[in-house]
């Protein structure tokens, strides 16, 4: 491969070539690769030629093969705002993917550009680093909801962050309602018995839930759902559902398309939300996965080979390299947890239920 780069100067046969590599790279992760023999030699000549687009490659591959020059420069594109977003994206991904220190500065000043906010709030929580809790909460307030939501669940991914968390829900400087079900029960997983002393329980007995569904069938009547804001569901719902579920083309893919289901019904909406784990397809099955690093990663398997799982968690995919996993559970609980509708007021119950009962979408409201 190297020797070929070498001997051969036709541009689209080394575009060709290197974009192979890298996808090549990618897919396998970077642990336990080498480079080839002559490779340095072969970059070298390519980069000489001063293409941009086999230069952007050449330091894609060398920042998968851990060169730290190549890595300096595609930190030069990370930081450089009039770069192609989806470029820094990808690049932000492999330095997140690494937890490579020298990015962490950066990748804290990419808070400040709206257009990579979101993307860079997912990369924080792989940098085990007291600057990343400390930053996100001392920024919080002045978020959205959405970049909120990512806060939460960046923190919630590792014990220091998840501490640092829980202490501004007891302040309530970060406010209870903003953690979902979700969330709580990943705190759970990973600070175990003392978050539970603070939250309250997590899982409910089986007749609870069938108190819970003879509570809102019998609230939820005709009448109560006529007088319902479908505009405010459609709010709630892009606030507690939408990260997971696809309802009118719009919504994340962790859990099932929502649009063809049977949601007319009540009894069908009500057994789906207070009992998610009756009957649970194997897609959508959790996996629960501790890294080395300290990281507690919670979703569905997006894909995997033999060097890499990937999972599929609210809001983005993780790759994780399996020589860094040291313990992997699957559950035969759903994704999606339990006790959504206790976290709502009841008017916001009978609004989220009526909009998940519309047949057509509706203009959002806010207020």
């Amino acid at each position: 491969m190297a020797a070929t780069l070498l001997s051969n100067n036709d541009l689209s046969l080394r575009l060709q070539i290197l974009e192979g590599v890298r996808d090549g790279l990618k897919s396998l992760g970077r642990n336990g690769v080498t480079k080839p023999k002559n490779w340095d030699e072969a970059i070298a000549a390519i980069d000489a030629a001063k293409d941009a687009k086999l230069t952007d490659f050449t330091a894609q591959i060398g920042q998968l093969f851990g060169d730290a020059k190549a890595a300096e420069a595609q930190l030069a594109v990370l930081k450089e705002t009039a770069a192609p977003i989806e470029r820094r994206r990808q690049i932000l991904t492999a330095f997140a993917r690494d937890a490579y220190a020298a990015a962490l500065p950066v990748v804290l000043s990419l808070l400040d550009e709206p257009a990579v906010r979101r993307d860079a709030i997912r990369a924080l929580a792989s940098f085990d680093d007291p600057q990343v809790a400390a930053t996100l909460i001392k920024r919080y307030a002045k978020l959205s909801a959405a970049e909120k939501s990512e806060v939460v669940s960046a923190l919630s991914a590792r014990r220091s962050t998840a501490s640092a968390l829980v202490a501004e829900l007891k302040k309530n400087t970060i406010p209870k309602t903003d953690v979902t079900a979700f969330d709580a029960r990943q705190l759970y997983r990973v600070l175990g018995p003392s978050f539970v002393e603070f939250w309250g329980p997590i899982t409910q007995l089986a007749s609870d839930k069938q108190a819970e569904m003879a509570k809102y069938k019998a609230m939820l009547t005709d009448a109560v759902l006529a007088k319902a804001n479908t505009g405010h569901g459609r709010a709630i719902f892009e606030r507690t559902c939408i990260a997971c579920h696809m309802l009118y083309g719009a919504g994340g893919i962790v859990g099932p398309d929502l649009t063809g289901s049977n949601r007319a019904n009540l009894d069908y909406i009500l057994s789906q939300i207070l009992n998610p784990s009756e009957v649970t397809q194997e897609s959508y099955q959790l996996v629960i996965v501790t890294t080395r690093d300290g990281r507690t990663l919670s979703g569905t398997v997006a894909a995997e080979n033999n060097q890499q799982l990937t999972l599929r968690l609210v809001g983005q995919d993780s790759i994780v390299t399996k020589s860094e996993i040291l313990s992997r559970e699957k559950s035969a609980i759903s994704m999606m947890p339990e006790g959504l509708l206790k976290t709502l007021k009841d008017d916001e119950v009978r609004d989220l239920i009526a909009y998940l009962r519309t047949t057509a979408q509706v203009p959002l409201q806010k207020n």
